[in-house]
């Protein structure tokens, strides 16, 4: 039986924390036997986890470097006898490096899975994030576009390989939302999202094209922004000052949000960068026509034209005009649900994501 070790910074919500939360819970407890080392604390999310209290390390690391807590790791990494350390993002990647390096006898193989954390940090030091990544024995990016950005950015191309995120799918039977409940008209063309607010999905794009959006047609589009994040408060007051809160609505953090997305028309994901996130997996597998940026892995599950839109990052006209032509041509949208839920089905399922990984770690 092998030990698998995952390394995170905590559980609080992100796509990134959900994929670790699926690999623990549901890989093959016959062949691994699963340990976790969390270095900030738990997260709101640590409660989903199915792992024994002896199995887990909870950190609290402070602010800066804190190198009082590498030895906690080596020991733990030593005395459970880790045969793999999985690392996801660079904190936890370097921390778990650092003790991984320090092991003097039997050293566990270190993966390290890059979620999308590369983009960032290339741009403050392409030398720095080179070091980085060389502590890891593997990389594992999950979209092909992620390891297309090693090769050429970063001139990594060995023990390079991309396994994609899976989720479990949006039930067929799943039921919508009343929409009088979420502040809008039963017969408009539905336009939804459910992320972080936070800079990286680009919200104020998406409040920008809703604002073209509403200059032709009123409120037969209307849009519901879920998700909670630093910028909700400045999103919000952009809305209400171009007078948009009548067609948009800020809805929070959901925890119903298969309910949610079965309601919506159109998921549509404003993202400035991306790797291959999980709010796209979920509209995809409900069979929800999509508009997505042109950027990470969105163009590995949408195909333009095929199963949904893509449209360049910044860029509120384009997505404006993705909407205008899926409401003039309403066909589209039946038409795109039976092709996204076979899509999903055959490449991006819970299943498939649990077998290439548990395949990988029984290889090494």
């Amino acid at each position: 039986m092998k030990r698998i070790c995952f390394v995170v910074n905590n559980f609080d919500v992100g796509g990134l924390e959900k994929v670790v939360i699926s690999l623990i819970n549901n890989i093959n407890k016959n062949n691994f036997k699963v340990y976790l080392v969390c270095l900030s604390d738990k997260g709101k999310l640590f409660d989903e986890i199915n792992i024994h209290a002896d199995c887990t390390l909870i950190l609290h690391k402070r602010n800066g470097f804190d190198f009082n807590i590498i030895p906690r790791i080596r020991n733990f990494f030593i005395s459970n006898k880790i045969d793999i350390v999985h690392a996801h993002n660079f904190g936890p990647l370097i921390y778990s490096g650092v003790a991984h390096k320090s092991i003097f006898r039997k050293k566990p193989i270190l993966f390290y899975t890059e979620h999308n954390q590369v983009y960032r940090q290339i741009l403050s030091s392409k030398f720095r994030t080179k070091l980085y990544i060389k502590l890891a024995d593997k990389v594992i990016t999950v979209s092909n576009k992620l390891k297309e950005f090693y090769s050429e950015e970063l001139n990594v191309t060995n023990n390079v390989l991309t396994i994609y995120n899976g989720i479990n799918k949006v039930p067929h039977d799943t039921i919508p939302l009343n929409r009088g409940d979420l502040g809008v008209d039963i017969d408009c063309l539905l336009v939804g999202t459910a992320v972080v607010l936070s800079k990286q999905k680009g919200i104020n794009n998406l409040i920008d094209a809703a604002d073209i959006v509403k200059k032709k047609l009123g409120n037969r589009v209307q849009f519901v922004i879920a998700g909670h994040g630093d910028l909700r408060d400045q999103l919000e007051e952009m809305s209400i000052t171009k007078k948009l809160d009548d067609i948009v609505k800020f809805i929070g953090y959901r925890q119903d949000v298969h309910n949610l997305i079965k309601t919506y028309d159109i998921y549509i994901l404003s993202s400035l960068w991306e790797g291959l996130p999980l709010s796209l997996l979920e509209a995809l597998s409900a069979g929800k026509p999509i508009i997505a940026t042109n950027v990470g892995g969105n163009t590995e599950i949408v195909e333009d034209g095929i199963n949904g839109i893509i449209v360049e990052p910044a860029s509120p006209q384009q997505l404006a005009d993705a909407i205008f032509e899926l409401y003039a041509i309403k066909e589209k949208l039946n038409h795109y649900n039976d092709v996204n839920i076979s899509k999903f089905d055959e490449i991006f399922s819970l299943k498939s994501m649990i077998e290439n990984h548990e395949k990988l770690y029984l290889l090494n």
